[in-house]
């Protein structure tokens, strides 16, 4: 198997396609073309959605220029990574998530494969098929579940990644990347993790502007810790006590989540939402909202529906801890809850949810 027609023949069609390809990893080609070939063969035998111009792409473009990056780091760990990197592949070949022409599956993949894999030669010359597997992985439920926080997730471990001094902290730095792209269910572990790390590594994540001190960057992570609105980027040392911190929701027909115009309730401490079809517990923070579907029924929710303290009043002044804020759009609201640290609002005309918080601190941001 070693013709010019071989499926791994990347080395014939690059020449053919005046395409440049590093002669380390030509030679590294041919040293393991035979066991390349089989692999390919077996996994396209068993099934696998595999297809020659589409692997030889994805070796060319994506495979062998990480190679190249570790060659510059650890020449010796170079067959390793390419054969790690082959099989990692060959599993998302043939589950379909990079052979889709069209969608954000593959985008997202391409993306995290062509612009951010190279930039950790130092973390992928020591594990190979762990970075490269947790880390696609990883861009995969992003896509699938919180579409819009890609581009965020990705930039971030674009950014911070290339500090991690091992891959653990690597695979820690994309975990406190998610909650900041927009994953406010992963607060609580993320910023003990974003503790743990390095300061440069946190102001790097979270963008700090030079006036915090690593002693301010260590404070406000303990605070984000017990108060999920104690640092927002558009809050200033001159903003209000109390302030809108956002909406969230929408119709169900517009990508939200409701049917109807929802009302807040609480469970214990936590922030539920009805739409009397379904019931969502609510999480929110600095960094974005999520809905997550719990079991029970709209009619307990209406049940378990009570006046909150603070709260919003019939002309929509909002009284809190002695401090108010007029937000005459939300008046004659039709439910309000209070978590403790979020004062959720619902309107009889509105598919939305609306967000007030009092931070604990305000600093002022980049």
């Amino acid at each position: 198997m070693t013709d010019s027609t071989s499926p791994v023949d990347v080395v014939g069609t690059a020449q053919r396609l005046n395409v440049p390809i590093s002669d380390f990893c030509c030679r590294l080609l041919e040293q393991n073309r035979e066991a390349l070939n089989q692999r390919y063969l077996q996994r396209r035998a068993q099934g696998a959605k595999l297809e020659d111009s589409s692997w030889l792409f994805h070796l060319r473009q994506r495979i062998l220029p990480i190679v190249d990056t570790v060659a510059a780091v650890l020449p010796e760990g170079c067959t390793r990574t390419l054969n790690d990197l082959y099989d990692v592949s060959l599993d998302l070949f043939a589950v379909g998530h990079f052979s889709e022409s069209t969608g954000l599956l593959p985008q997202a993949l391409s993306q995290l494969w062509e612009l951010t894999l190279p930039r950790f030669a130092k973390q992928m010359a020591r594990d190979p098929r762990r970075v490269s597997g947790s880390l696609s992985n990883a861009v995969l439920s992003i896509a699938q579940s919180h579409p819009e926080s890609v581009d965020r997730w990705l930039k971030t471990l674009n950014r911070a990644g290339p500090l991690a001094n091992k891959v653990d902290q690597l695979l820690q730095i994309g975990q406190v990347a998610a909650w900041s792209a927009g994953y406010p269910e992963y607060r609580t572990a993320a910023t003990k993790l974003a503790q743990s790390l390095p300061v440069e590594v946190a102001r790097s994540i979270f963008q700090f502007p030079a006036s915090l001190s690593d002693t301010d960057v260590s404070e406000l992570l303990g605070q984000w810790l017990v108060d999920p609105w104690a640092y927002r980027s558009e809050t200033t040392v001159n903003s209000p006590a109390v302030v809108r911190v956002g909406n969230c929701g929408a119709f169900r027909g517009f990508g939200g989540v409701f049917l109807e115009p929802p009302r807040v309730f609480l469970s214990g401490q936590q922030l539920m939402a009805t739409d009397n079809h379904s019931v969502w517990q609510v999480i929110a923070d600095s960094f974005g909202q999520s809905f997550h579907r719990v079991d029970t029924t709209a009619e307990v929710a209406r049940r378990k529906a009570a006046k909150s303290v603070p709260q919003v009043d019939a002309h929509g002044l909002v009284s809190w801890n002695g401090q108010t804020l007029s937000c005459p759009d939300l008046a004659n609201s039709t439910s309000q809850a209070f978590d403790g640290k979020t004062l959720a609002v619902t309107l009889r005309n509105s598919f939305h949810l609306f967000l007030i918080a009092a931070p604990q601190s305000s600093k002022e941001s980049a």
